[in-house]
């Protein structure tokens, strides 16, 4: 089963016909990020063919942003950090699930979730990973030379 959404920046190759695909952002099992491309970019509620690409343009970037940080600022709230035993620090968070429900919903059919995906830390945490990748893209992307596609995998 696809479970990856991946971004890249496209552009053509100098001197050839080929295009350089260079990856952006990467965003595993994040169905959210499924659910609001299906509705914003595809218009479908089918989900998209896996390998293909689909071109996202600057505008809907900026629309993906937006929802993030709504997402972000209205339904995650920070809890405590934790040390592991290894000494690496994870940051809990608490989620709205209201909030994420109605900003930036998980992807479901017929009433189930799709990938075992929950309104949960790592849900927290992919949104706030989006925020800074999609803040690194609209930021270093030459729209008018470039173009941002999407696979989903």
């Amino acid at each position: 089963m696809a479970s990856c959404i991946s971004l890249y920046r496209v552009s053509r190759n100098k001197g050839t016909l080929g295009y350089k695909h260079e990856e952006v952002a990467r965003f595993p099992k994040a169905s959210q990020f499924l659910n609001w491309i299906m509705k914003n970019v595809l218009q479908t509620s089918e989900i998209p063919s896996g390998g293909d690409e689909y071109e996202i343009s600057k505008e809907q970037l900026e629309n993906l942003l937006e929802a993030c940080i709504r997402t972000r600022r209205y339904g995650i709230t920070y809890k405590r950090t934790r040390t592991h035993p290894s000494g690496n620090k994870e940051h809990l968070y608490m989620v709205n699930t209201e909030v994420a429900k109605n900003i930036l919903p998980l992807y479901e059919k017929d009433g189930n979730l799709y990938f075992p995906s929950y309104y949960d830390i790592e849900y927290a945490q992919q949104i706030i990973d989006a925020i800074q990748s999609l803040n690194e893209i609209l930021s270093t992307t030459n729209f008018d030379r470039h173009k941002i596609m999407f696979s989903y995998h």
